[in-house]
Parts: structure tokens; C-alpha cells; sequence
């Protein structure tokens, strides 16, 4: 239900439906998808609209360093136990327990046997070793996991299987680099800062304002970055002013906290009123 709603808050420009087309022709030849940018440049949001348009079940999972291959696959989450009494002559009793193991699958067998979309967010946080696992699963489409004794077998990937990563070149803790034999058999498209329509449509969906407005808003946010040579291209400085814009509707009746807001936004040591005031009534 949250990965709906998510899907839903999204809009499509040109350039989203551009990058949308492309991973859609490279799921169809097979080929996994990996959507890199900082944060901020809709990694995740698009991975879920493009697992929606996809068509088939879906599942998320976000990467951490703790991650091992249980986390992924499944594993052994206790024992069922059965107890059988056999007091069939009265005076003998007897007692038989039978443990049987509960083997749990996670998202990516399931994906893997059901052929749904496996969504593996900020994968690179996950230790390589721990995601080596998606080797065998993209070349030789084969996945280890249990049957219902508990013994492992080896079990084939479904046709439809398909696989988005997303990752953050930009982190400095908590990333992990990429093994070659996995960047070798993805496709990677890079995100970047969205053109000046698309962030402004995203603006305006986000925080509920009209197009004009978050135009307006969108191109004070470009020209306080230019100024302060601020690199970060997250599209959340604009939404976060158009929520306040939209909500406490203090740009007209007490501008100057208007702009202490916008100053905070950005960063007190970093941008100065005067230079908030003159980029506003620029924009």
C-alpha cells in the first residue's frame, strides 16, 4: 500500500518518460536496471513506477551492511514439532516427536520463483559477498534455497524475473563498491539534477501548488545553489519551500520569516537574507 501511494504522488514529463522507456526495453531483453544519482534525484520513486508499469508483483528490500545471505534468500526460523501418542494397549504408552524445519522465504526467492520484480534499493550499502548471490541468479538463473525438510536445493529462476537496483555513487559511509562481475551484467543509468519542467512539476505535485508557483520556487532554488556552488541536486530544497509556500502562507503576509525559512533550508552559514530576498524577487 505505501509503494502505491508512493507510485501515485509521481508525475511524467519528457525526460521521466524518456528514462522510463529505456529501462523498460532493457527489463524486456533481460537485462537488470540500475538507477545511480545522488540523493534526492528520485532513485526509488522511479524504480517503483517502473515496477508498476512492468506489470508484474513486486517487492522492496533496502540494502544495509548487516545484511548476509539469509536476509535475502530465507533461511531456518525454528522447528514445528509434533507429538504423536500411541496408547493403543492400555498398558504401554508411546511417545514420538517429529521436528520439522520452518524454512522462511525473503523477498528475493520469492521474486525469483513467482517471476515478480525484485526492487533492491541502495544496494551497495549490502557487503559484496552478501550480493554475490545475484551472480548465479543472472547467469546461470539459478537460486539456492530449501525444501520443506530443510535440505538445500537448487531451484531455476522464473522467466519473468526481473531485477532494479538502486544505489548513491555520492556516499561516503555505509557504501560499498561494486564487484565488476555484477556491474558487468546490469545496465546502469546515471541520474542527475532533473531538467527545470520536470522539478517544477514535481514541486508543484509534492507540495500541492500550481505550476507557476513552483516554477517560480524552482528557479529561486537554482539560483541560491549557483551562488553558494552548492553541487547537491536534490529536487526535496524545492519541495520542502513549496510545502511552507503552500502552508503557512507567510511569503505575503511576513516575508522575512519566509526567508529565515528558506535561509534554514539551505543553511544559516551558507546563504545570507539579503541574498534569499534578491533571488526571490528575482525568480
Amino acid at each position: 500500500m505505501a509503494m502505491d501511494q508512493i507510485e501515485k504522488n509521481t508525475i511524467t514529463t519528457p525526460a521521466i518518460q524518456d528514462i522510463l522507456e529505456r529501462c523498460k526495453a532493457y527489463l524486456k531483453v533481460g537485462f537488470p536496471v540500475h538507477l545511480t544519482g545522488p540523493a534526492g534525484t528520485g532513485k526509488t520513486t522511479l524504480a517503483i513506477k517502473l515496477a508498476k508499469i512492468w506489470g508484474q508483483p513486486y517487492y522492496l528490500i533496502q540494502g544495509d551492511d548487516s545484511f548476509n545471505r539469509q536476509d535475502l534468500i530465507g533461511g531456518l526460523f525454528g522447528y514445528s514439532q509434533k507429538v504423536i501418542e500411541d496408547n493403543f494397549i492400555a498398558s504401554v504408552s508411546k511417545f514420538e516427536r517429529r521436528l520439522t524445519p520452518i524454512w522462511v522465504d525473503n523477498p528475493v526467492a520469492i521474486a525469483c520463483r513467482e517471476g515478480g520484480t525484485l526492487i533492491y534499493d541502495e544496494f551497495t550499502r549490502a557487503r559484496p559477498e552478501t550480493n554475490n548471490l545475484l551472480l548465479g541468479i543472472l547467469s546461470e538463473h539459478l537460486f539456492l534455497t530449501s525444501d520443506r525438510s530443510g535440505r538445500m536445493t537448487l531451484e531455476s529462476v522464473h522467466p519473468n524475473f526481473s531485477l532494479i537496483l538502486t544505489s548513491n555513487p555520492q556516499e561516503y559511509v555505509g557504501v560499498n563498491k561494486t564487484q565488476d562481475a555484477l556491474s558487468d551484467r546490469i545496465i546502469t543509468i546515471q541520474l542527475s539534477q532533473f531538467d527545470e519542467e520536470t522539478e517544477a512539476a514535481i514541486a508543484a505535485k509534492q507540495a500541492g501548488i500550481h505550476a507557476d508557483q513552483a516554477l517560480k520556487i524552482v528557479r529561486f532554488v537554482r539560483r541560491i545553489k549557483q551562488q553558494i556552488q552548492l553541487k547537491h541536486s536534490s529536487v526535496r530544497s524545492s519541495i520542502m519551500i513549496g510545502k511552507i509556500y503552500a502552508n503557512v502562507s507567510l511569503h505575503e503576509n511576513n516575508p522575512l520569516f519566509f526567508y529565515k525559512c528558506c535561509r534554514d533550508i539551505f543553511g544559516e552559514d551558507l546563504v545570507t537574507l539579503e541574498q534569499i530576498r534578491e533571488s526571490w524577487l528575482q525568480a
